[in-house]
């Protein structure tokens, strides 16, 4: 998909592709790797949640630590960010940023490389290099993370979600009790007012009848099926 400099399409599914993921390297705290870690994963967060949702932060300890580069010139740091005290150990780490949208994620990348983001010295901020796999399907976000997702764009109040119809087929009579499969049927309702715009999306569920029996299984069969109409609307 082609980014143009105004618009973007966001799919609900978990951005993979080069142009969402950011790499972060050069960073080094005074802090024990125990808390480095951490420290680090807020502080990326707090600088890069400035230019959009957020899909991840995964900072890594450097094993082998950074051969020293001439050219690289600090700039002054991002924002206001207190720098940690200093315990006398300095801890080297890398991190991948994910972004939900790739015209956010070019952005930060413009605006935070060479700066200070994290740490005593200047970070890179790079597009990560991800192999390519044209055969592996993408896979869809969580409930949690499409709300977050349709919060963020469109307000809390700029969409709604019902069930429109919960149903359940019964087994075939006469059927191998051992054998007998119990179905789930969920229709849901998509709403975004603003933009005079409704959609439907259906999802199954199965499970074994004798399970199905038990109203904790139950709970759990109508859980599940719940999550595809969502994930797919």
């Amino acid at each position: 998909m082609n980014v143009s400099d105004k618009t973007e399409i966001i799919e609900f599914q978990h951005p993979l592709e080069t142009e969402n993921n950011l790499y972060i390297s050069k960073i080094s705290v005074s802090l024990p790797e125990e808390e480095a870690s951490l420290y680090v994963q807020e502080e990326l967060h707090k600088a890069f949640s400035r230019f959009g949702l957020l899909h991840s932060v995964l900072p890594f300890t450097c094993e082998v630590s950074y051969s020293n580069e001439s050219n690289i010139t600090a700039l002054p740091p991002v924002g206001e960010s207190s720098l940690p005290p200093s315990h006398g150990s300095t801890c080297r780490l890398y991190a991948f940023v994910n972004f939900y949208s790739k015209l956010c994620a070019r952005k930060a990348k413009e605006q935070l490389h060479l700066t200070r983001i994290v740490g005593t010295t200047p970070c890179k901020v790079q597009f990560s290099q991800r192999k390519k796999n044209s055969n592996k399907e993408r896979e869809l976000l969580y409930p949690s993370q499409c709300f977050n997702l349709a919060n963020f764009y469109l307000g809390f109040d700029g969409w709604s979600i019902g069930i429109k119809l919960m149903k359940r087929d019964d087994p075939v009579p006469g059927a191998d009790t051992l054998n007998r499969v119990c179905r789930f049927l969920c229709v849901v309702e998509l709403v975004i007012p603003r933009h005079g715009l409704t959609t439907h999306g259906i999802g199954t569920a199965e499970g074994h009848w004798l399970r199905v029996r038990k109203q904790q299984t139950k709970a759990v069969l109508y859980r599940d099926v719940k999550r595809p109409p969502i994930e797919k609307l």
